[in-house]
């Protein structure tokens, strides 16, 4: 598991005894593909650049800004994000994989929802299956 992924699930870890005490934090992931460093404002990298709502949502929340892709295309990436584990471990090394199909791996959806927290997805998300256990999970 990578450094991001670590953090990620050390900071649900943290948020978990909330769950006990009635409160359900929001949790909101934004992933962009081929985003550069100097791409949001909120570095203060480069001055022709302004992204005042994601710049508010940075000074509000947790922000990575050390982490890697593990894969160099998006849906391969996206999985192991998904899941914490490397795509490779699911048999997804490039385009034409085969998805999310194994119970094995247990999505960030799925362990909230199990918590009561109801998950939601908005993306253009690319697999080449339709049936994947992703689009069950986020209904």
């Amino acid at each position: 598991m990578n450094s991001a992924l670590k953090q990620l699930c050390a900071i649900l870890g943290l948020l978990l005894p909330a769950f006990t005490q009635g409160a359900v934090p929001n949790i909101v992931l934004i992933v962009v593909d081929d985003l550069g460093y100097a791409d949001l404002s909120c570095t203060g990298l480069a001055n022709d650049v302004h992204t005042p709502n994601i710049d508010r949502l940075a000074a509000r929340g947790v922000r990575f800004d050390s982490a890697y892709a593990t894969a160099p295309i998006c849906n391969a990436s996206r999985i192991s994000i998904m899941t914490g584990a490397y795509q490779q471990r699911q048999g997804q090394y490039w385009y034409g994989g085969p998805g999310l199909h194994d119970p094995q791996f247990t999505t960030i959806a799925e362990a909230l929802k199990k918590r009561g927290m109801p998950p939601a997805m908005s993306a253009s998300f690319i697999m080449e299956t339709v049936t994947s256990r992703v689009v069950v999970d986020f209904p």
